[in-house]
């Protein structure tokens, strides 16, 4: 911006940086010799622009320019229009391309609801998910139970089979002997075959009646193999009736919450 300090005329004192701005600034404007340095005294080329200056902006010509007078004030004006390019003029002949046509914006929408229900779905969905690992983890642990109870009942019947056929021979080689000592007081043999049958099947009952007659602990293994196969049926139940089709349900609706969320994105950009 041009700005002088002090007047410049032939019978004032001057400023030295405000002669030197007004030579280069009408220097610019072609009114200042350009063979000629700018120094910091007046000099009749300066006058001269001056006065050429004010004729040709239609200012009062009196080869004076004062602060914040017309002169600098024009100049001013001068310098802001050289800083401005000119537009360029348009050529009627030619034909303008027509604009594209402006997309219409879409409405943004609102997305967050969407997304916390697609959270609450994937939430519940890892809880049914969880609760069905832990029910099945628990029939593999009752199968692996039941197994254990069969294989010991297995082994207690087996157990008790041997006791009783032990019995029964241990009874029936007693009775054996006692009718073998009555028998030679018989004088039929059918008296003798009698002895030893009647023996045989008296001891071995008795025998029979002590093994059976044990601590208990096959009743209470098999109570025991009865319930974990009452439980297995249970669980199985709730697994398939309830736990299965929970869980595929839920996977459903994070299916279409994931979807709606999508759709809503999608829409947004």
């Amino acid at each position: 911006m041009f700005e002088l300090k002090s007047a410049i005329s032939k019978s004032s004192t001057v400023n030295e940086e405000d002669v030197k701005n007004t030579k280069s600034v009408l220097r610019d404007f072609g009114l200042y010799p350009k063979d000629k340095g700018i120094e910091s005294f007046t000099d009749n080329e300066l006058f001269d622009g001056i006065e050429k200056f004010q004729k040709t902006a239609g200012l009062k010509v009196d080869g004076v320019m004062r602060p914040k007078g017309e002169t600098e004030t024009r100049t001013n004006q001068v310098m802001d229009n050289m800083k401005t390019p000119p537009k360029p003029q348009e050529n009627p002949d030619v034909k303008r391309k027509p604009k594209p046509p402006v997309p219409e914006k879409k409405p943004v929408r609102d997305c967050s609801a969407l997304k916390a229900a697609l959270d609450n779905a994937r939430r519940d969905m890892r809880v049914k998910d969880a609760i069905l690992r832990n029910a099945n983890k628990e029939l593999q642990a009752l199968k692996q139970k039941r197994d254990a109870l069969k294989t010991e009942i297995e082994k207690e019947t087996d157990q008790r089979n041997k006791a009783v056929f032990k019995g029964i021979l241990k009874g029936g080689y007693r009775g054996g002997r006692m009718g073998s000592l009555i028998g030679p007081l018989a004088t039929a043999a059918g008296t003798v075959a009698g002895g030893t049958i009647g023996g045989t099947l008296g001891y071995g009952v008795e025998e029979l009646v002590d093994v059976l007659s044990g601590d208990g602990t096959l009743g209470t293994v098999e109570e025991s193999y009865q319930k974990v196969v009452s439980d297995i049926g249970n669980l199985s139940v709730a697994i398939s009736k309830l736990y299965v089709p929970e869980l595929r349900a839920t996977q459903e609706r994070v299916k279409k919450s994931n979807e709606a969320y999508r759709v809503c994105k999608n829409h947004n950009g």
